[in-house]
């Protein structure tokens, strides 16, 4: 098992101790809810428990709906690129489950994906904190294709694998935090230089006038 609690007033600039100085009373557990929503003070997030997806991630503060409901692909869709025919496999997701607890609340959303033995996304939704983490786990099979193979079509043996973020900021920019400074993609960088990766550090953000997401990788 796992301790889990929230650290208060650690320092920007050092550390911060804490100690498990014996138990008072039973631990509390998470325990599995049939309940399809699960809400804190800043957000509301909602399940589908018929197509096994998460149907609307909602901001109170703000007012606003941060999924976007028209987009094709779900959140934390498990997405597969195949170099050989040009396609973007698509997973299909069995199952959602939503576990509550003291301090936080999980929600497990299981995905059957190409070349892999299982991929699973885990959304944790913090009761006192405007923050919620997104774990994506796989474990990424082989496509069963040999390197000579690709030798004689002096083509390299490549695969790509994304992960949908479908949110909803219309007339957004995006702003990376790279090594030594923030970008934004095709404005602070030379003509004819490489859009497709970037190596963010601690985070990137997605904003408009209005509001904005910011993912910490």
């Amino acid at each position: 098992g796992k301790y889990l609690f929230i650290a208060e007033n650690v320092p920007s600039l050092g550390y911060k101790t804490f100690t498990i100085a014996g138990e008072k009373g039973v631990p509390s557990e998470s325990r599995l809810t049939q309940n399809k929503i699960s809400e804190n003070s800043f957000y509301r997030v909602t399940l589908d428990t018929e197509k096994n997806v998460i149907a609307s991630i909602f901001d109170k503060s703000l007012q606003q709906e941060l999924l976007d409901g028209s987009s094709p692909y779900q959140l934390g869709e498990y997405l597969y690129y195949d170099h050989d025919t040009h396609t973007l496999n698509r997973a299909s997701f069995t199952d959602i489950s939503l576990y509550h607890g003291e301090i936080v609340d999980e929600i497990h959303l299981t995905q059957d994906t190409p070349d892999t033995a299982y991929a699973r996304l885990v959304i944790y939704v913090y009761h006192p904190l405007k923050r919620i983490d997104f774990d994506l786990q796989v474990d990424k099979l082989s496509n069963g294709t040999k390197l000579n193979t690709y030798m004689p079509l002096q083509r390299p043996a490549k695969e790509a694998i994304f992960c949908a973020l479908p949110f909803s900021v219309p007339d957004f920019r995006i702003h990376h935090e790279l090594s030594g400074a923030v970008a934004e993609p095709t404005v602070n960088q030379f003509a004819g230089s490489e859009t497709a990766f970037y190596a963010i550090q601690h985070w990137t953000d997605v904003s408009n006038s209005d509001y904005g997401i910011t993912l910490c990788p």
